[in-house]
C-alpha cells in the first residue's frame, strides 16, 4: 500500500468532541480526485485532550499497524496526513483515533474502503470504560448531609425538623457537559433546584449525573421530624403547599424496575437545540442493559411515560428470550437536543399489567406517517403477512414460484433478504398505497451483496414513465436514480456493496432531497409522476421481480411529509448497528 502525506486542503471529516468526539461524515463526489483521499481534521474541541493517538490500520486488524498519523498532544486545531488508496486497487485501510483526558477516554475506528473509483468512509465508535460522571458539589438549602459530601460517597442521610417542610439542592458536576436529575426533573449547575417536599418521617430521593453513556446516582434518605407533643401543626405547611401529586407514583408502587432513557445528541453530530416531534425513538433491549426475565411475557409490562405523567405509545417489534434481546419504539412528543426535553421514564415488572404495544399508535396518520414496513416477519407465503405498523398497507411475497425473502439480520433486528437464486423475490404493496400527494418522505435500509442494476422501491406499472409515480434504482451497479413525471435523476451518489447504508428520499413537491447514512447528499429539482393508484413493489421493478435486488431490506418507512434534516440524522443514528444514541440509566 503507497502512502503519501497531504501537502494541500482535502475533504474533511469532522470530529466534534463534548463529552466524546463524536464523528460527522460528508464526502464530496464533486472531485473524483479528492473521493481518493481522506484527511482527519482535529477541531478545538479536542485541545483539552491530553493526548490524541492517529493509527493506520490495515484491514481494521489492529494487530496490522501500518502507520502512525499523529501521536501526542495538540497545541491548537490541526489536520492529521492521510493515506492514498491508489488507483486501481481495491482495498480496505481504518484509522483509528483515540484520545485521553481527565474524564475518560474515547475510541473511533474510521472504516476506509475503496471500490473501483469510489471510497467511503464509515465511522465506528469503540466502547472503552470510562469514570462515570460524577457531583463536584452538593448543597442543601435545609438540613445537613450526614456523612458531609464528598464526590465518592453516593448515599446520604439528611435530618429536616417539623417546620421543615421543604428544600432545595444545588448541584455541580464534575464534567461542565454532564446533564442532573433530581427525580425526574432537570436541574441547571449552581442553580437552585425547585422545592422538593417531604412528608413526616422517611422520604428517598436519587440525584442522577448523566453523561454520554454512562451515569452515576446520588441517593438521599431524608427524615423529616413528627410534630412535637402539644404542637398544633402551625408552621408545617403539609396541608397547604403547592406540591404536585407525583403521576408516575402508581408505577413506582407497582412496576418492580423503572430506569431512564437517555437520549445523546451528541452521538449523532446534533449540537444545537434542534427539535424533532412524533420520533420514533428505537430502544435495543439487550443482555448488556436489561434482563427480559424480569419483565412480563413478550413485554407486555413495559410502560413509557413522561415526567408529568403522560403515557408514550410504544411498539415491541421484535422479543427474543432465547437471545435476551427486544426492539421497542417509544413515539416521542418532543425531543430537543442538549437536554431540553422531558426525560422518558421506563417502568416493567409487573405481571398483573396488561399488554399496551401498539405499532399504529406509534406511528399515526396525524403524525403523516403513510406505510412502515419493520420486515421482521419469517415469510411463509401468506398474503399480507409483512405487516405495515401503521395497519393499513401489508405487502405479500410475490414474483416468479411466489419466492419468498429470508429474514436476516440487518440493523433493527431482522430485515429480508431478497437474494433469490434468479433474484426474482418481490414484496408487493396493495395499490391503494400512495406516498404522499404533495410531499413524502421514503427511508430505507439497504445492503447490497450483488452489483447488478436493481430497484429498490417501484410505484408504477412497466416501464412506461407515464405509469410512475416514483421509483429509487441503483443504476449500473453504482448510484442511487430517482424517476418520476417521465424523466430521471441519476445521482453522483454511489451505492455501497457489502456495507449497510441509510438511504433516504425527501420531496417536498418541488424537489428532491437525496440522504445516505443520515447525511444531505445532494438536492435537485424534481417532480413525482401522477399515477396514484399504480402498483407499489419493494425490491424489484414489479410483482414479476424484474431487475430485483440482489441484497438486504430492512426498515421501510414512508411518511406523507418533507421531514427535516434533524429527523433524517436521528433515524440513521439511532437505527444503525451498534448504535448508542439511546440508552437505559436504571433509577
Amino acid at each position: 500500500m503507497n502512502r503519501e502525506i497531504l501537502r494541500r486542503p482535502l475533504r474533511l471529516l469532522c470530529l466534534s468532541a463534548c463529552l466524546g468526539i463524536l464523528p460527522s461524515c460528508r464526502l464530496d463526489n464533486s472531485s473524483p480526485r479528492e473521493e481518493k483521499f481522506v484527511t482527519v481534521r482535529l477541531n478545538d474541541s479536542l485541545s483539552r485532550f491530553n493526548s490524541v493517538k492517529v493509527l493506520i490500520l490495515a484491514n481494521g486488524d489492529t494487530s496490522q499497524v501500518v502507520g502512525t498519523a499523529w501521536d501526542g498532544a495538540l497545541a491548537a486545531p490541526g489536520s492529521i496526513p492521510s493515506y492514498r488508496i491508489e488507483d486501481g486497487e481495491t482495498r480496505t485501510l481504518s484509522i483509528r483515533v483515540m484520545g485521553f483526558d481527565q474524564y475518560g477516554r474515547l475510541a473511533l475506528d474510521m472504516l476506509i474502503t475503496k471500490d473501483g473509483d469510489r471510497q467511503a468512509v464509515t465511522v465506528l465508535p469503540l466502547p472503552l470504560p470510562r469514570p462515570s460522571p460524577a457531583l463536584a458539589s452538593l448543597q442543601l438549602s435545609a438540613g445537613a448531609l450526614v456523612p458531609p459530601f464528598d464526590p465518592a460517597v453516593k448515599e446520604y442521610a439528611v435530618a429536616l425538623t417539623n417546620s421543615q417542610s421543604s428544600f432545595t439542592v444545588t448541584l455541580a458536576p464534575a464534567y461542565a457537559s454532564a446533564a442532573m436529575l433530581v427525580g425526574v426533573a432537570w436541574v441547571s449547575a449552581a442553580q437552585a433546584s425547585d422545592p422538593i417536599f417531604a412528608q413526616v418521617g422517611e422520604n428517598h430521593f436519587t440525584i442522577n449525573v448523566t453523561a454520554a453513556d454512562t451515569a452515576t446516582q446520588y441517593y438521599l434518605t431524608v427524615t423529616r421530624a413528627v410534630p412535637a407533643v402539644g404542637d398544633s401543626g402551625k408552621g408545617s405547611d403539609d396541608s397547604n403547599h403547592t406540591q404536585k401529586p407525583d403521576p408516575n407514583e402508581v408505577y413506582r408502587l407497582n412496576w418492580g424496575h423503572a430506569a431512564l432513557v437517555n437520549v445523546n445528541f451528541i452521538l449523532a453530530g446534533i449540537f444545537s437545540r434542534a427539535m424533532v416531534t412524533d420520533f420514533p425513538l428505537l430502544l435495543r433491549l439487550t443482555p448488556g442493559n436489561f434482563k427480559l426475565a424480569d419483565a412480563a411475557a413478550g413485554g407486555r409490562d413495559l410502560r413509557f411515560v413522561t415526567a408529568d405523567g403522560r403515557a408514550l405509545p410504544y411498539e415491541i417489534s421484535r422479543w427474543d428470550p432465547q437471545l435476551g434481546e427486544g426492539d421497542v419504539w417509544i413515539k416521542t412528543d418532543t425531543l430537543i437536543s442538549q437536554w431540553g426535553s422531558s426525560p422518558i421514564l421506563m417502568y416493567w415488572g409487573n405481571g398483573a399489567a396488561a399488554a399496551a404495544s401498539d405499532p399504529a399508535a406509534v406511528f399515526p396518520a396525524r403524525a403523516d406517517w403513510t406505510a412502515v414496513w419493520h420486515l421482521e416477519e419469517t415469510g411463509n407465503g401468506i398474503a399480507g403477512e409483512f405487516k405495515d405498523a401503521t395497519g393499513k398497507f401489508n405487502a405479500s411475497a410475490a414474483g416468479g414460484g411466489k419466492r419468498i425473502p429470508t429474514r436476516k439480520k440487518v440493523t433493527a433486528g431482522y430485515g429480508q433478504d431478497f437474494n433469490a437464486a434468479d433474484m426474482q423475490t418481490a414484496l408487493v404493496v396493495p395499490p391503494e398505497f400512495d406516498p404522499g400527494s404533495q410531499a413524502w418522505t421514503l427511508q430505507m435500509w439497504v445492503k447490497r451483496i450483488g452489483k447488478e442494476p436493481c430497484v429498490l422501491f417501484n410505484k408504477g406499472d412497466g416501464l412506461l414513465p407515464i405509469n410512475l409515480r416514483a421509483r429509487l434504482s441503483i443504476f449500473l451497479g453504482k448510484v442511487f436514480s430517482l424517476w418520476g413525471d417521465g424523466s430521471e435523476y441519476v445521482s453522483k451518489s454511489k451505492s455501497s456493496v457489502s456495507l449497510t447504508q441509510c438511504v433516504a428520499v425527501v420531496y417536498d413537491g418541488s424537489k428532491a432531497d437525496l440522504y445516505v447514512d443520515g447525511f444531505l447528499r445532494e438536492s435537485t429539482p424534481w417532480k413525482q409522476g401522477q399515477s396514484a393508484t399504480a402498483q407499489t413493489v419493494i425490491g424489484a421493478l414489479d410483482e414479476n421481480g424484474a431487475l430485483g435486488l440482489h441484497g438486504m431490506l430492512d426498515e421501510v418507512w414512508v411518511s406523507s411529509t418533507a421531514r427535516s434534516e434533524t429527523f433524517m440524522r436521528l433515524i440513521y443514528y439511532n437505527q444503525k448497528p451498534g448504535s448508542t444514541l439511546v440508552t437505559l440509566l436504571p433509577l
